[in-house]
């Protein structure tokens, strides 16, 4: 745990509010809701950081972080609708039912023109408010500016219901970290770029009226030639598109469903063909329903789902790797990803580095086309280095992905300075690990100044 200020104790333990919350969580048992008004990310995070030794104390057990998750400015300052369901709703909606950690959500500073989306987030997450409690069984914490106090009951009338503890923490009282070894860095995870088969081409992603036509026409056809090969095709294809559009709104449970019927359809038509042309479709499926699964919180499938394709994949790119070897780089980085959740922190290892191996030699040959994939792998490179202590590995890595993202970012800044700004973030994570104090903060800082542009 990182060291508090010495008077955090002090501060925190005299505050009437603060200490009620140290009751609430730490006697609480299964699901609460908590709401906290203040107006600091930073103070949110210290007293997030103070919370946690004093739970630990009333029931006796090791000091164990909670699950946090930053939507505060220097994160993402325009965050939209989709982007706050998709870093928000979604990992409480995936959280395993086993997770025994309270989660914080941290919101505490919102730009007051950004109201209107957080409002309708707010009726968003209400509407999922049995879905939440069902999955978590633990405190959930949710960190909000004081004004949403007066809007909150009527935004979320269900969630309110259920709350155990409202409290507001002045943030006048605690000082701002003026030490560069108290700015509080959250590690970042950037996102695959999209691999693009033939469900997800630009055509592919279809209005939801045309799609749903010709999914039922399709679902029509099946029932009248259920052993017709190329309207079992035509079905798969269909329920791998509607796969697709619901996966891109984060409605992951409809996701899944439709990804698994695809993969019936598929492994039937596949069979035991070694060669069938369906095979990189299959592979494809396969990753899209390893990444569903874990977006739900099922590891052992996901990681069984990314195993099964990198196996078909390293056959595909065995015959024609200028064709299928982005593929298998695609689904070893998905292994990878399912391995580290597993805490198989060795294997995730190397599944990664065999990943990024891939991805230099295509991004050789097609900077234009696999140099985003590149950088997402080296990220996640120094991500699998430092979770087993190999601090100036780690770092080396998320250098060269920060280089690479400052390239991508000078020529496409509206895709890529989210990325370079969350690498710039965790350089500072590295380089704060290795007693660079320093240099550290300038990392994080540019983090944040890209994150405003």
């Amino acid at each position: 745990m990182t060291d508090l200020a010495p008077s955090a104790e002090d501060r925190f333990g005299a505050d009437p509010e603060a200490t009620s919350l140290v009751q609430g969580v730490a006697l609480s048992s299964g699901f609460q809701f908590v709401l906290v008004y203040c107006e600091s990310s930073f103070v949110v995070d210290e007293l997030a950081t103070w919370l946690e030794g004093r739970v630990a104390m009333l029931r006796e057990t090791p000091t164990e972080r909670f699950r946090r998750i930053e939507v505060t400015p220097h994160h993402r300052p325009m965050l939209s609708l989709a982007e706050l369901i998709d870093q928000v709703l979604a990992p409480l909606l995936s959280t395993s039912t086993a997770e025994p950690r309270p989660i914080l959500v941290n919101a505490s500073v919102i730009d007051r023109k950004h109201d209107p989306i957080w409002h309708a987030f707010l009726e968003r997450m209400n509407e999922r408010r049995n879905a939440i409690q069902k999955r978590l069984h633990a405190s959930l914490i949710l960190a909000l500016p004081e004004r949403f106090a007066q809007v909150f009951p009527s935004l979320a009338p269900d969630l309110w219901s259920v709350r155990s503890l409202e409290v507001t923490i002045d943030a006048s009282q605690y000082a701002a970290p003026k030490d560069p070894q108290a700015f509080q860095i959250t590690e970042m995870q950037i996102s695959e770029p999209t691999v693009v088969s033939q469900s997800d081409s630009a055509d592919a992603l279809v209005e939801a009226s045309t799609l749903s036509a010709e999914l039922n026409a399709a679902e029509a056809d099946y029932k009248a030639h259920p052993d017709d090969t190329r309207v079992r095709r035509r079905l798969a294809i269909w329920l791998e598109r509607a796969a697709a559009h619901a996966q891109k709104a984060t409605r992951y449970e409809e996701a899944r469903d439709y990804a698994a019927r695809a993969k019936t359809i598929l492994e039937s038509l596949v069979g035991e063909d070694a060669s069938h042309p369906l095979l990189p479709e299959l592979a494809r499926n396969l990753g899209r329903l390893a990444t569903l699964e874990s977006a739900l919180g099922q590891r052992e499938a996901a990681w069984e789902l990314a195993t099964k394709a990198v196996d078909i994949g390293r056959r595909l790119s065995a015959a024609r790797p200028d064709a299928f070897l982005p593929d298998l780089a695609m689904s070893l980085s998905n292994l990878g990803n399912s391995l580290s959740e597993l805490g198989q922190r060795e294997a995730a290892l190397v599944a990664t580095q065999e990943a990024v191996e891939h991805r230099r030699k295509l991004a050789a040959q097609r900077p234009d086309a696999f140099l985003p994939n590149l950088a997402a792998s080296l990220n996640n490179l120094g991500n699998r280095l430092n979770a087993l202590g190999r601090r100036e590995a780690a770092l080396d890595a998320t250098e060269e992905a920060v280089e690479q993202y400052r390239k991508l970012a000078a020529e496409r800044p509206d895709a890529f300075l989210p990325n370079l700004a969350a690498s710039l973030n965790n350089l500072g994570n590295r380089l704060n690990a290795l007693g660079r104090r320093e240099a550290a903060l300038d990392a994080t800082e540019e983090a944040v100044e890209q994150y405003r542009k």
